[in-house]
């Protein structure tokens, strides 16, 4: 057993990682159950020893390439676990900025403040349309002359003044024909734009007096400003984003725990 121990001593001696420990070790057991197999046809132990070694050693080439496809290995594992390394810090630093981000636009005080900052916006786009309205319906008969006006009001919502809010109006001659979505067609006195599926705010309105006495009254969807869709995006994604970082880098952790690699 001692000519095996010192045979398996002298292989790799400037080597001692733990991968090449490993290897000695599975030769180490090849060689043993090589010299049982002499021993069991008839050789001395010391003989059968040496032949093992000396049938083994036959092929050195063999140990050769063990051996720098192991250090190739233990390269490709080494770069493997820089790379995991690297996902992980950035893992660990995305779930706390997402932490905070989320935690900090899903607060009462900036989401109230980005609400009513749009909300405020539409309701000045709505008092603007109606405003125009009134200027193109002062003088006429509101349902009588619809033929006659309604291109004005296409005019007025396709302008630049209106047209990347407004994303659908309907028109109505009184107050109690004015419900959104379970209106009766025959109803609607006008049509602007095509309904889609998009944020928007819907809100009604309706225009002054002019001078018949009568009123127009409308329902329109408003959409949403961009700086609140980059407000609401961002909000969202960092409150999905948060546990599926914090769940990678726990996993990637353990992991490299088990594995017991430093950072």
């Amino acid at each position: 057993m001692e000519v095996i121990n010192n045979y398996i001593d002298s292989l790799y001696k400037n080597d001692n990682s733990q991968e090449v420990l490993e290897l000695k070790e599975e030769l180490k057991e090849h060689l043993i159950m090589s010299a049982n197999e002499f021993i069991n046809e008839g050789y001395e132990e010391q003989d059968a020893y040496e032949m093992a070694i000396k049938k083994f050693d036959g092929g050195s080439d063999m140990l050769k390439e063990l051996y720098f496809a192991l250090k190739e290995n233990k390269k490709e594992i080494k770069e493997t676990n820089k790379v995991a390394k690297i996902i992980t810090r950035i893992s660990g630093v995305m779930f706390i900025l997402c932490l905070i981000t989320s935690t900090i636009l899903t607060s009462s005080k900036p989401f109230n403040y980005m609400y009513e900052k749009q909300y405020t916006y539409w309701e000045q786009v709505n008092s603007n349309i109606s405003k125009e309205l009134n200027k193109i319906i002062k003088d006429k008969d509101v349902k009588k002359d619809i033929d006659s006006y309604k291109d004005d009001i296409s005019k007025l919502l396709s302008s630049s003044k209106f047209n990347k809010d407004v994303i659908l109006m309907y028109v109505y001659e009184s107050a109690h024909k004015q419900v959104w979505e379970t209106y009766e067609p025959s109803s609607i006195l006008y049509t602007y734009g095509k309904d889609a599926t998009v944020d928007y705010m819907f809100m009604s309105g309706e225009t002054v007096e002019n001078d018949r006495g009568q009123k127009l009254y409308y329902n329109v969807k408003l959409t949403r400003a961009l700086y609140y869709k980059i407000y609401e995006n961002t909000r969202v994604s960092a409150i999905l984003a948060t546990p599926i970082f914090f769940i990678i880098y726990v996993v990637l952790k353990i992991a490299f725990r088990k594995k017991k690699v430093k950072f």
